[in-house]
């Protein structure tokens, strides 16, 4: 089945570290998707250091949408202040074992719904899994 091609304009990436800088980054561009990683973002070996508040405040200041494997971000207190202060944007693939083509296949499948949530404004965190896009904070009422 084809893909459609993103449009060029909206919205732009950030891939975390769980996520890696290559197998889902590229098959987004493939896509169509402008996609920073943290290499990208801040420079090797730099990346594989930097805070995560810090990366979280480039990510809103630039309105980078955030595509993590890392599920514990949204129950760490600096990060989630990082996450609220900074209107971070986020989806968390919510199994952080899956291989690179496996979390690409998730992000695939819910790109549709990725695009319509991603015009809300920040700050928010959604979770992907294999079957479900589920908000996990802040909680829905």
């Amino acid at each position: 089945m084809p893909r459609s091609r993103a449009p060029l304009s909206f919205p732009r990436f950030l891939l975390d570290r769980s996520v890696g800088r290559y197998v889902v980054a590229e098959g987004m561009r493939a896509d169509g998707f402008e996609v920073e990683t943290l290499a990208s973002l801040c420079g090797e070996p730099r990346a594989q250091a930097v805070k995560d508040e810090e990366w979280l405040q480039a990510a809103g200041i630039h309105d980078l949408v955030v595509i993590t494997a890392d599920s514990a971000i949204r129950r760490r207190p600096s990060e989630i202040a990082a996450v609220e202060q900074y209107g971070v944007k986020m989806f968390c693939i919510a199994n952080g074992h899956l291989t690179g083509p496996a979390q690409l296949a998730v992000v695939r499948r819910h790109m549709p719904r990725i695009l319509r949530e991603a015009r809300a404004p920040g700050p928010w965190i959604w979770s992907l899994s294999a079957s479900a896009v589920k908000r996990v904070w802040p909680r829905a009422n």
